[in-house]
């Protein structure tokens, strides 16, 4: 029960900090480049229709929560341009798995948070789910 509260406050958390966050880079993307801009509110709305479906679930299949993953990364992408790469790789077998809804959000903001990142050293988050490796799936 104590975990269970505290994954809904964590999810009431992320939708306020995360769109404070994409107003910023949309408010300085419109006056520098309208077509980045478009792009970007298009890749929001997207991720905002996610949150907004699906914020009362507890858990999410592996499918969806990778296409949302692949809208968050095209939104940090804009803001981070080169120094932020994205390895996603997830045999189709397991899109139906279900993990916990957005815990993949939660791993890949932890790796931009708390890393630093440049052009000459960009840092590169892999999501891989295979049954490739030792012991089957990883």
């Amino acid at each position: 029960m104590q975990l269970q509260q505290k994954f809904d406050t964590l999810k009431q958390k992320v939708t306020p900090h995360f769109l404070f966050n994409c107003f910023n880079i949309l408010s300085s993307l419109i006056g520098e480049d309208k077509q980045t801009a478009d792009k970007f509110l298009d890749e929001l709305t997207k991720v905002y229709r996610y949150l907004l479906r699906n914020i009362e679930n507890d858990l999410s299949t592996v499918e969806s929560e990778m296409k949302f993953i692949e809208s968050y990364s095209g939104l940090q992408k804009t803001r981070y341009r080169e120094s932020l790469l994205f390895d996603r790789q997830v045999d189709a077998q397991y899109y139906p798995c279900i993990l916990p809804f957005l815990s993949l959000l939660l791993l890949v903001e932890n790796a931009v948070k708390h890393n630093s990142m440049s052009l000459q050293q960009p840092i590169t988050i892999s999501i891989h789910l295979s049954d490739d490796g030792p012991g089957g799936g990883k």
